[in-house]
């Protein structure tokens, strides 16, 4: 038998260019925070220099946007979202119950209609057999002539 030769993986040497270092970049993201607000305040400082009321109501206005505005957008942002959200899905309930309301309103009307249709083939019958029997009535009737009912039932 042949022996065949075996094919040994050969370490792969990497170069200083495609190696990351990830203790220098979590160094600079301790660091960039800090970096940050020294250069807003710094930032800030200089624009406080200038004293006239126009620079320094440019000032307050951009104070005003960083400090207050920008954070309130943030914090509120879950809450616009939450209440976008339920807007589309209370128009999709809205239709949804509107359309099984409108099942149940059709329902309704045509049993109502059926119930009248019903009713009026009845009226119409019982007027029909009251007509077709009234002279039965004459010759049933033992009332002596000239007397109310109201006389009757006293």
């Amino acid at each position: 038998m042949t022996e065949q030769p075996t094919t040994e993986p050969t370490p792969q040497t990497t170069s200083d260019d495609d190696h990351f270092d990830y203790d220098r970049a979590g160094r600079y993201a301790m660091r960039a925070p800090f970096i940050g607000g020294v250069l807003i305040v710094a930032l800030l400082l200089l624009l406080l220099i200038p004293r006239t009321p126009a620079q320094i109501s440019i000032v307050g206005d951009c104070m005003m946007i960083c400090f207050v505005l920008l954070p309130l957008l943030i914090c509120l942002l879950p809450v616009y979202i939450v209440l976008a959200v339920s807007v589309f899905y209370t128009g999709k309930l809205n239709t949804y119950t509107g359309n099984k309301l409108h099942v149940i309103t059709t329902a309704t009307r045509r049993a109502a209609d059926t119930a009248a249709q019903y009713g009026d083939r009845l009226s119409e019958r019982s007027i029909g057999l009251r007509a077709r029997f009234a002279i039965l009535n004459e010759i049933i009737n033992t009332r002596p002539e000239g007397e109310n009912d109201d006389e009757l039932e006293n």
